[in-house]
């Protein structure tokens, strides 16, 4: 009896032939594979339905195909009984030997992955497949790359290690270090960072701490008043005014969770490490307060003796790199909060006050924001209201 193979159920999508696996007068097994077909995405192999042998082969390479399309027909033989094949030489093949596709199949591989791996000039045959039957996948290619590349570097490590330029030093990365530093990547990542750089004036404000010191010194209170410590309060009045940089995202994207604490972060360089330990509730504590949790913090930190929880509940982080120098710098947010801000090493500079230039102290300052949720406009609303507190801390009083 003869049988028509018709394409199964592909949906309707038209596919390319790109393999026939068998010829007129072969004798094929029941599930053997009889061709290979690709789409844009896909590929697959349409199996027999049956034993029997090849009559008429009704497509070749290239032909398009669909479901329903007609691509053989077959002389079915008894199903139950050992089927034969015949080869080139019209000898025959017991089953054990005969072919079943599966051969081909374990190195098979479409247009589309033979140009993948003469890209980087790979044998296919050299990699296992993870596909049905063996066969090799884009994946496969993927992974055998990496896997290569992965030796490559570490022949090159081994190269260094061995002194091949010169002498080198290995030091492990401290615990704390590669927290922090998965922390960053983190926010690198997931955040849209803005940073706008302004500079703020601080002369009278100096003059005050400096005035401020004087008195603290008669009193004999041992630690004295930081610029830090202003910059701490005036950055807590702001955050006040402008809760938006007081906030997060939700996981889900969807919410801004809006937080009525003012916990700020503290960049402390250790001279080892940077650490970000956390200073609480600093919209209720005055000036001589925060310069004393900003004493104990740092001696903390430099002493080794900070615990997990002086770490967290940070809602807003300033990084200091007053007392080392440089300029403007991007400093990165501190996921999940949405906004830092950095500060550098005062200067003097000349300010034209309408008659004459005069001697004035300023400090830079360099914003970071979560782009997602804070605009440009806002950005600038921030730095304008933290140089208007600044130039004049009696707005700490309003």
């Amino acid at each position: 009896m003869t049988i028509k193979i018709n394409v199964p159920d592909i949906g309707n999508k038209e596919m390319e032939v790109i393999e026939v696996l068998i010829k007129e007068g072969d004798i094929i097994k029941h599930k053997q594979p009889l061709l290979i077909a690709e789409g844009d995405k896909t590929s697959i192999e349409v199996p027999s339905p049956t034993n029997g042998t090849v009559e008429a082969i009704k497509v070749t390479i290239g032909d398009k195909i669909k479901t329903g399309s007609l691509i053989m027909t077959l002389k079915e033989i008894n199903p139950l009984s050992s089927p034969k094949r015949t080869n080139s030489n019209n000898s025959k093949v017991t089953t054990d030997n005969s072919y079943t596709g599966s051969e081909l199949l374990n190195t098979y591989s479409t247009p589309k992955l033979k140009r993948l791996a003469n890209k980087f000039d790979i044998k296919l045959a050299s990699i296992k497949g993870s596909g049905n039957k063996g066969r090799v996948l884009e994946s496969d290619i993927q992974c055998y790359i990496k896997s290569k590349l992965k030796q490559a570097n570490e022949t090159l490590t081994n190269k260094l290690s061995s002194n091949m330029f010169g002498n080198i030093k290995e030091i492990t990365i401290k615990r704390t270090q590669k927290l922090l530093g998965k922390a960053l990547h983190k926010s690198w990542l997931t955040i849209p960072h803005v940073t706008q750089f302004d500079e703020a004036d601080v002369t009278d404000l100096e003059r005050f701490r400096i005035k401020q010191n004087i008195k603290l010194n008669n009193k004999t209170i041992k630690h004295k008043v930081t610029l830090l410590s202003f910059l701490i309060k005036v950055v807590s009045k702001v955050l006040k005014e402008m809760p938006l940089f007081n906030s997060s995202i939700a996981e889900d994207n969807d919410k801004i969770i809006y937080k009525e604490y003012v916990n700020i972060g503290i960049a402390v360089n250790t001279g080892k490490e940077l650490l970000v330990p956390v200073i609480r509730n600093v919209d209720k504590k005055d000036i001589i307060e925060l310069s004393y949790d900003l004493l104990e913090v740092s001696n903390k930190a430099k002493l080794g003796k900070l615990r997990n929880e002086d770490f967290q509940g940070g809602s807003f982080t300033i990084s200091n790199l007053g007392n080392i120098g440089g300029s403007y710098f991007t400093p990165i947010v501190n996921y999940p909060e949405v906004a830092i801000l950095g500060v550098s090493k005062t200067y003097i500079k000349p300010i034209w006050n309408g008659n004459k230039f005069i001697a004035r102290l300023i400090i830079p300052i360099s914003l970071s924001y979560d782009h997602r949720i804070i605009n440009g406009a806002e950005g600038a609303s921030f730095i304008r209201m933290l140089n208007y507190i600044i130039s004049d801390i009696r707005y700490l009083l309003a």
